[in-house]
Parts: structure tokens; sequence; C-alpha cells
């Protein structure tokens, strides 16, 4: 086939993905104009939402604007599952409250479309704002820090907007390049390139199938180029790299990578410029409560109960946190809990499972842990405008500094008075020994030395931000749904919320969000979703496409919802998709008659030597047409 190579901006791009991917995973009611008004509930099912994280949230708001009658089940004692923040318990002194934490720090990728469109509809007055869409900021730039006196990699977030970004945009490629060999950088951006060039079906048939590690062929090349791949996998997505699956952190990474490069694209580092509870969870509560949804606290699901002999749940059983069991009925039931959390009901619920055998392959899903600490700090210390990863970390750690992306909390009015900033970590590899207080895998820690080795590791890679911890550490507090040992020492004995991993061919064991129960349906992140990776957009297209089946099925007069399915509209390829989409379409074609992508010699490029003097000469002209349409960019700064 001939290819026409067009002359148009970037691929560089991925030579950015080499480590920019790395950072990356109470309002008053207002008048929001509603497209559902007038639509009467009277003779609509009755809607019971098992969990009221992220996905039970959106799909009673999706029904409950519709008029449906909805009533939320929630385990815990506050909503919003793994996305909400919570006060870090006893902290507050004097009458103040207490410091704010959370499971991890959010980051809300330009991707999130279905995500977007939920916000733009709950009210939000505070600051002169309208939504919940109008409470985000975004980071200028992130961090790349090393330890050993290595490298250290600065690059904005979104495409250079101004001369100084200008220069830490070339400083960043000018490091890069001593940091892995020409060798290494033509074979990294090469294989971006074709997952970024494959049809979607070849990526949830090949790549799917194949793991990250393998794909990248890391055991070909340095340390240094290791160092990436690990990065990669471990910081986005907690996973191993040699276990995760190369669709979704290829895919993942190239579209970071695009959305950093393109110009007028949304950056990759932005965030609530406040806790999450305050900035969104609390207000779409409140808003659904001004819908008439009820919620029920405290309250797991035990088990789906099926009339006899029907594919029909009749009742599902209850239990309060006292042990006291109830049954509840409704006609329809979305159960938007984790998979482990689902595993449990349907070891409760024999005839459910045996009923709905789409769902039987859930319990091969894995879980790895991604926990947020928080370090509460006598000074405020910014490091960067944006993210900070650690390159060769053994416990993959990420962090940001919230103070500058928090202008209307007051640290210092919370706590005992004496906290100025606060740094957020997220601890994503449990399984590799520490460096420092502890010298053995997380697992195996205690919190005080999961603690102590966290801040040393922090300090090892940061030694210019973080000087005495006598001085500047005011206080730490660790997610509370890591649970220890009850005498405070030893391993710890569960997570309550772990993190939905994608090793290779999990997707084949994830289920769609309709069940051969009819009245039952799934709005979780492990439901097959356009996102794919466990999130909160996985979360909300879940939801969306049950509540767009239960239009469906019940021929109701609403329009199926929208996915922003983001990996089959390229939106973010900007001119790109000029030189791109030929190369799908022509891979499309190719699949569907069995052969391997163009630039390879087998499925998922994984033989030796796959790679011609062809493809690489295409790579070339792809780069050197960027580094063209990059002098002439930079010439007007």
């Amino acid at each position: 086939a001939t290819l026409t190579i067009m002359k148009v901006n970037s691929s560089v791009i991925l030579l950015a993905a080499l480590l920019y991917a790395v950072v990356a995973r109470h309002a008053d009611a207002v008048t929001i104009s509603n497209p559902f008004e007038g639509k009467s509930g009277a003779n609509l099912p009755t809607v019971l939402v098992l969990g009221g994280g992220v996905g039970g949230l959106a799909a009673a708001q999706e029904l409950s604007e519709r008029g449906f009658q909805v009533k939320v089940i929630e385990a815990l004692g506050q909503l919003g599952g793994k996305a909400r923040s919570f006060g870090a318990t006893g902290t507050g002194t004097q009458g103040r409250a207490d410091l704010p934490a959370e499971h991890g720090f959010r980051i809300f990728a330009g991707e999130y479309g279905s995500t977007h469109d939920i916000m733009k509809r709950i009210p939000f007055t505070k600051y002169g704002r309208k939504s919940v869409d109008d409470n985000f900021i975004e980071g200028t730039e992130a961090l790349f820090a090393s330890d050993k006196g290595g490298p250290t990699f600065v690059i904005p977030s979104s495409f250079p907007k101004n001369k100084e970004q200008w220069k830490n945009f070339l400083q960043y490629f000018r490091s890069i390049s001593g940091y892995l060999s020409k060798a290494e950088a033509m074979e990294f951006v090469t294989r971006m390139i074709i997952i970024q060039t494959s049809c979607v079906d070849r990526r949830y048939a090949e790549f799917e199938k194949v793991s990250w590690w393998d794909y990248m062929h890391t055991n070909d090349f340095s340390t240094n180029y290791a160092d990436i791949v690990k990065l990669i996998s471990g910081n986005i997505l907690a996973a191993d790299p040699k276990t995760d699956n190369a669709h979704v952190v290829g895919a993942l990474a190239d579209d970071l990578v695009l959305r950093t490069l393109i110009p007028g694209q949304q950056g990759i580092l932005v965030m609530l410029d406040g806790p999450t509870q305050d900035m969104w969870i609390d207000p779409w509560v409140h808003h659904l409560k001004s819908l008439g949804v009820e919620f029920v606290m405290n309250t797991t699901l035990k088990s789906f109960n099926l009339a006899s002999g029907t594919k029909h749940v009749e009742y599902v059983t209850l239990q309060d946190q006292d042990g006291n069991e109830s049954q509840q009925s409704a006609d329809i039931y979305i159960a938007s809990i984790p998979a482990e959390k689902m595993v449990e009901v349907q070891l409760n619920s024999p005839k459910f499972a045996a009923a709905t055998p789409s769902m039987k392959n859930v319990n091969k899903l894995e879980t790895a842990w991604m926990v947020g600490v928080q370090y509460y700090l006598s000074e405020d210390i910014p490091v960067i405008n944006g993210n900070i990863g650690f390159l060769r970390s053994p416990w993959s750690l990420a962090a940001v500094s919230q103070d500058q992306f928090r202008p209307y909390l007051n640290v210092s009015d919370m706590g005992d008075g004496t906290v100025r900033g606060v740094l957020s970590v997220t601890v994503s590899n449990w399984t590799t020994p520490g460096l420092f207080a502890c010298k053995k895998p997380a697992l195996e820690c205690s919190r005080e030395e999961v603690l102590e080795e966290v801040w040393q590791q922090l300090s090892h890679w940061l030694p210019t931000y973080l000087g005495s911890k006598a001085s500047l550490l005011r206080t730490e507090f660790i997610d509370p749904g890591l649970q220890f040992r009850p005498d405070g020492n030893g391993e710890p004995t569960s997570n309550w919320s772990p993190l939905l991993i994608n090793t290779v061919g999990s997707w084949d064991n994830r289920p769609e969000a309709v069940t051969e129960v009819d009245n039952v349906f799934l709005a979780a992140d492990y439901v097959k979703a356009p996102q794919n990776v466990a999130c909160m957009e996985t979360a909300v297209q879940a939801a969306r496409k049950a509540v767009s089946a239960i239009f469906e099925q019940y021929s109701l007069p609403f329009k199926t919802l929208d996915l922003f399915d983001w990996e089959t509209s390229h939106k973010n390829e900007g001119p790109l998709r000029l030189l791109f989409g030929p190369l799908r379409d022509l891979d499309k074609k190719r699949f569907k008659e069995g052969k391997p992508h163009i630039f390879c010699k087998s499925p998922a490029c994984m033989g030796n030597q796959e790679f011609g003097s062809d493809v690489h000469k295409f790579v070339q002209s792809v780069i050197d047409a960027v580094t063209k349409e990059w002098q002439t960019a930079s010439a007007g700064f």
C-alpha cells in the first residue's frame, strides 16, 4: 500500500510520551435549564441504585432529571466512592475543622466528556459560578524528579503559550535526548505511533492480549528505557507493566501526549479548585435531593433474590452497619458497587449468579492499591505548578502541592491552626521493597513505617524542597480505607477501595451494563465502556449505558445518552488526524483481512526485528516535519 505522508504538526509528541504520561491517571440551588422539565414520573418504573459512588450518582442524576423515582443505597457514611474527600479525623482542635484529606488527588483528563456533561447540569452558585463544571483549574507544568542526581524534567501541561513555556519545553527535549539513546527513542516513538494508527478492533483483539512491558520490548533496552515503561503504567494505573495490557496503557499515554502537544487542546493537569466534596460531591447530592432522590447510608447490598422460575429480581437483601438485614423492592436495580464487592454479592446470590453468565468472570478481574497520603506542612511549598512524578521510586509515588490550586480554602483555619501547606501523595506500588525506613514491600510495613518511608522517598527525590522534617511536618494522614492490624503493627489486612487494573486479557472478563436478569443493570468502572481504564469517566459511561438500556427496554421517549468515546472520535489529534486517519482506515481493512498493521510483521508487532528501514524513515520524516513546525511556531516568542 502507498502511504501519503502529510507534513502536519507533530509526532515528537510521542517522544514526550516517554515521561509525560507518567503523571498521569455545598451550593444553594439555582435554576438551570432542564431539558426534561414537564415529563411526568407517574408511569415511570421505580429505581434502586445500589452504590453511591460516581457511577451510582451519575445514574441517579440521569434518571431523576427525567422524572424517575430513585433511591440510592450506600455502604459508607459518605457519598462519592473513591472520588470523595473527607476530613483527616482528629486533626481539628479548638473548634477548627479537620484538615482536608482524600483517597488520592484527582486529575480530570481532557477526554472526560461524559463526566463534564454531568457536571454542567449540577448547580453551583458560589464565587459567581453557575455549575460544578466551572470549578476547574489547570496546572501549567509537571516535574519529573530523579534520584541520585539524575536528570529532572519540567514540561508544560499543554502546548506552550508563552516564551517561558517554550523554553521549558525545549529544555525537556534536550534533557530527554541524553536519557535515551537514539535507537531507544525511535523504538518508543514507533510503537506509540503504531497504537495510535491501529484501528480500534485491532487494539482490542491484539494489544489487549499483550503486556505493556512486552509490547515495548523492554528487555531489549537500557534500564533508563525500562524506567519510563514502568512509570507510565505505575503512576497512571497503579499497575505492573509486566501484567497491564498494552492497549490501555498505550492508548492513554498517546492521548495524554497529544493533548499536551496539539495547540488548542485542554491540558492534562486539570483539577478541581478545592476538595472534591466541596466542589462536586456535596453540590451533586444537594441537586439530586432537590430532584427527589432518596439516600440510605451505611447500608450494604448482600444479595439479589429472583422471583421463582424467572430471571427477574423480586427484591434485594440489605444489611446495615449493625448487621440488621432488610428487604427492598423496586422495578429496576442498578448495581454501582466495585468489582470485588460484586463478587461477594454473587456468592450470596447463587440463583442470580447462575442467571448471569456474562458476569461469571468478574471474580477474575484484578485490583491493585493506589493509596492517598497527605503531609501537612508548616509552610506552603508549591514545588511546581502541577504534578510531580518520581523516576525510579520503588513505591511509584506521585504528588501535588495542593494549596496553590485551592484559592478558596484556607488551611491555616483548619487543624491546629499551624498548617500552611498540603502535599498530597499517591502510593501505587505495594509489592516492591522500600529504601529507607521500611526495606520491605509496603504491604508488610506498619502504618508508621509506610508514612516514614514515603516521607523519606519524597525528601530523597526533592531535597531542595523538603528540609528538616521536625520543623516542616506538622502532621500526616493515610487513607482510612487502608485497615492495618488492630494493634497498629504489621501489614495492612485490607483495603476498602482497591483500584481495578487492566491486566492482559481482562476486557474479556468484564460484563456489559445490561445483564441477563431483565431488571438488573450495572454502572461501575469494571463494566465495558469506551474509556476502558478504571476511572471516574468509565463509571459515568457505564451509568449512561445502563440508563440508555433502560430507556430502550421500557420503550421510553428519551434519547440514547452520548458516551463521548474519545478513542473513536480522535478529537485530540487536531491536524494529525490527516496523517493518522488514513492509516487507521487502511488498518481496519487489513485487520478484516487477517493481516498485521502495515508497520508490523506479526500481531501486535511482537516479533523480533519488526521494523524495517521504511518504518523508521516514516517516523523520522514526521519528526523532521514537527521540528520545522515548532521552529515556525516559536518564532513569535
